[in-house]
């Protein structure tokens, strides 16, 4: 009798674990073939806005670039007044940014340098010497060793220079992929840059318009994530490890959305739009599920006095 119910107590427990099992089972199956969720639009912003480039969050504040002026600015709002860092050297187009704990670095996207801001006011806009000439350079980013990618953009190529120790190092682009190199993302699954072919300038022809992945750059190897062959792209970014968001300015102007998990197009994040120029910089802040983009112009028979748009999203 004892054996009895000892055997029934074993068939009780296993029963209840092989549910729980199976609920397991079931919840990670809906989850991952859940449906993406829509990223909505919450305002749009454009007062006082000249062509922006690109706006990130750092140390507290927004900071916007923007491509006629030769300063940097922060807003304690994104909708807030622009404040010009006055302390700033001049800089020649400000177009994108990456940001550590010293400060911000700024790429003079129709000069030839990347500039530098410390929070502590140390510096203020010196050039950063990476031992190589750049040209135009656009796309940043900084990664967890301490490695500052640059988008060298009419040089057709990507180097990463080290903030530390100095060392500057060229990406050995055997597929010649590369043309003119826009945003750039620093990730743990790899380097991601969004890259243009440009007619106005002699460049390696690549395979633009097109999202590479570089997963380890030594190796010199990449993969074509996305391509808009003859196409021009700007702003990228990655939400929630699944949605791809690139923005494509020529021969059409909107904002693609791809399904990194199953491998798929969406629907555009809006439909073509003649009214917007260029949405050429993207960013995510995934703590306060927000994205900013930053759109270059706005048609000025469309919207009188504004020459420039951010919009804020929620994801």
């Amino acid at each position: 009798m004892l054996n009895r119910l000892t055997n029934m107590h074993r068939w009780s427990i296993g029963a209840l674990l092989a549910l729980v099992v199976l609920v397991l089972i079931y919840f990670v199956a809906q989850s991952a073939g859940r449906s993406l969720p829509e990223p909505k639009l919450l305002r749009t912003i454009s007062d006082g806005l000249r062509h922006p480039t690109e706006m990130i969050y750092t140390n507290g504040e927004f900071w916007l670039a923007q491509l006629r002026d030769s300063q940097l600015y922060t807003l304690s709002d994104v909708a807030g007044e622009l404040k010009p860092v006055d302390s700033v050297a001049p800089i020649a187009s400000p177009h994108f940014m990456a940001a550590d704990k010293r400060g911000v670095y700024i790429s003079e996207g129709r000069g030839d340098s990347i500039r530098f801001y410390a929070f502590d006011g140390s510096a203020n806009g010196e050039a950063v010497d990476v031992g190589l000439t750049l040209n135009r350079p656009h796309g940043l980013c900084i990664d967890k060793a301490g490695w500052l990618y640059i988008a060298d953009s009419v040089n057709s190529r990507l180097l990463r220079h080290h903030l530390r120790d100095g060392t500057t190092q060229v990406f050995a682009d055997h597929a010649r992929r590369i043309a003119y190199g826009r945003q750039i993302l620093c990730r743990d699954d790899g380097l991601w840059l969004s890259n243009s072919y440009e007619k106005a300038f002699p460049l390696n022809p690549g395979q633009g318009g097109n999202v590479l992945r570089i997963t380890d750059f030594d190796s010199g190897e990449s993969e074509v994530i996305l391509a808009f062959p003859g196409g021009n792209v700007t702003g990228l970014t990655i939400l929630d490890d699944r949605l791809l968001l690139v923005g494509r300015w020529w021969p059409v102007r909107d904002i693609q959305q791809f399904d990194l998990r199953e491998q798929r197009l969406l629907e555009p994040l809006f439909a073509s739009n003649i009214e917007l120029d260029a949405p050429y910089g993207m960013f995510a802040d995934h703590a306060k599920r927000r994205l900013y983009i930053t759109f270059l112009g706005v048609h000025p028979k469309r919207s009188p006095g504004s020459q420039g748009v951010i919009q804020e999203w929620r994801f």
